[in-house]
């Protein structure tokens, strides 16, 4: 089926606010060898959508069910983001508050220009990549 490209709309927090997909469910995740990431997300009402992250350059998602009901998605630039998100995304547990990593990587030349999405559950699996561009898609 073709997918036709629409223009998302974030709220001034980053949220994801059209197309809503609050309640709705992300069904699968598709890594593919070009550092592209495609996400396939349906809203409370059925209708399928694709996220494509491109130049994805760190991805973590952790419990995937069979069943993901989607909180909400929110988008960061990488320089704003908070610094947990970016040491859940590293795997980095800091009890010891030493940022060092985490402040060298928002100062990063070639990573100026990229951003964090976090895909946050009401049930099951939670997101969160390091990319450069997104684009999301109406079937």
């Amino acid at each position: 089926m073709p997918m036709t490209k629409i223009e998302p709309k974030f709220d001034a927090s980053g949220v994801l606010r059209s197309p809503d997909l609050h309640d709705g469910l992300l069904s699968g995740i598709i890594v593919s060898k070009d550092k592209q990431v495609d996400l396939i997300v349906y809203d409370a009402g059925g209708k399928e959508y694709l996220i494509s992250l491109r130049s994805v350059k760190r991805l973590r998602a952790k419990d995937f069910f069979e069943g993901n009901i989607l909180f909400d998605i929110t988008l960061f630039r990488l320089k704003s983001c908070p610094m947990d998100l970016l040491e859940e995304l590293y795997g980095i547990d800091n009890k010891s508050g030493d940022s060092t990593f985490i402040k060298k990587l928002k100062q990063t030349k070639e990573l100026e220009g990229y951003h964090i999405i976090d895909v946050s559950p009401s049930y099951g699996c939670s997101l969160v990549a390091l990319f450069s561009d997104l684009e999301i898609s109406i079937a």
